[in-house]
């Protein structure tokens, strides 16, 4: 990536675990190169522009996950659809990564972003994170695990990463409850108050006698009238750009790039500590269609060319889609999901970051 951070993307390079590939190009070059033949560039001429990762909403068949999926959506269509002027956006969706958040100890964390959104806006650049929550009443568990979630994602960033402490604070931090009304009518006093804040003065509700709950500042949480129409959702983003946070163009661009070898097209190999890059190749069997049991696909190539890693990326890509599912999950019932196991155990001591499992929480074994 050169001096400008939207473009300058060119070729790309094969599954590599090596610090450099057989030309000498280094991963890291070559994955901002790589990205380019999976995203469109933001033209200079443009007068605003937006990139998705990915470039539609994917949305699963477990209905049980479709409140989550249809707020996501909801988050989206607001970031794709803007109607700022002169605004180039990219964000990402559902992105997971492992990183270390603890200085004291090696153990890494396996973690999962709803919205990494990176905006450049009069010539100086920002940073969001967003965590999306479906209910419809506040609940205290949910907003003190999204602001968990995002502050932990930050800590990432600076533990892992080395981003300097005075940039991570100037990434934006939101929650967005997409089907949560920003006002609940008090019972006590029959009179509106505003949901994640302390009620007024004027409220001599009993309940709230006594020591009061920490809140988010104002501002930090998005509620179901922001989503209500593009106009009011651009008026909120609009209000975000701010010179206080603003930030330096050097740590901005190293996010991004780490955030694009995180990106589809790419597995992390936890023992060697690398990002493997999937070529067009692999990437067209990881995304090939079902086919029947008797008539196996053939792979060849010689030692060293991706076989392994392919297989790898189609297994998560699998995983993701529910087809195959972590026996310790409660709402594992379907048999097509044992027999992959013994393979995958295999496995998990070279890829182990694709066992983990969003239902339970934990690694599969």
């Amino acid at each position: 990536m050169g001096d400008d951070p939207w473009c300058g993307w060119s070729v790309h390079q094969t599954a590599s675990d090596k610090p450099k590939g057989n030309d000498g190009h280094s991963i890291l070059a070559a994955t901002g190169e790589y990205i380019a033949r999976e995203f469109s560039k933001l033209q200079d001429n443009q007068e605003s522009a937006c990139i998705q990762i990915p470039p539609t909403f994917e949305k699963g068949s477990d209905p049980e996950r479709k409140l989550g999926e249809e707020s996501e959506e909801a988050v989206y269509d607001m970031l794709k659809n803007n109607k700022i002027q002169g605004l180039k956006i990219l964000f990402f969706n559902g992105q997971r990564y492992m990183g270390k958040k603890d200085k004291s100890t090696d153990a890494e964390i396996i973690r999962e972003k709803d919205f990494t959104v990176f905006l450049e806006f009069k010539q100086q650049f920002y940073i969001i994170l967003i965590e999306v929550k479906c209910i419809e009443e506040q609940n205290k568990r949910n907003r003190k695990k999204a602001t968990s979630q995002l502050k932990g994602h930050c800590k990432v960033l600076d533990i892992t990463h080395e981003i300097k402490e005075s940039e991570v604070q100037k990434i934006m931090l939101h929650s967005a409850w997409p089907r949560l009304k920003r006002e609940y009518s008090c019972n006590y006093c029959n009179q509106p108050h505003a949901v994640y804040q302390l009620p007024p003065a004027s409220c001599k509700d009993p309940k709230h006698k006594g020591a009061q709950p920490t809140f988010e500042e104002p501002g930090w949480h998005l509620f179901k009238e922001n989503f209500e129409t593009q106009k009011k959702f651009d008026r909120w983003l609009k209000h975000c750009f701010t010179e206080e946070k603003a930030m330096e163009k050097t740590s901005w661009s190293k996010i991004l790039k780490i955030h694009t070898q995180h990106a589809c097209g790419a597995l992390y190999e936890e023992l060697s500590k690398k990002f493997l890059l999937l070529g067009m190749d692999q990437l067209a069997l990881r995304d090939s269609p079902k086919h029947e049991l008797n008539k196996p696909k053939f792979v060849p190539g010689i030692a060293g060319t991706g076989k392994t890693v392919t297989v790898c990326a189609k297994i998560e890509k699998l995983f993701e889609q529910r087809k195959i599912i972590c026996r310790r999950c409660k709402d594992n019932k379907k048999p097509e999901a044992s027999g992959i196991y013994g393979w995958l155990e295999k496995l998990q001591k070279s890829v182990r970051g694709l066992q983990h499992c969003k239902t339970c929480d934990q690694r599969c074994e």
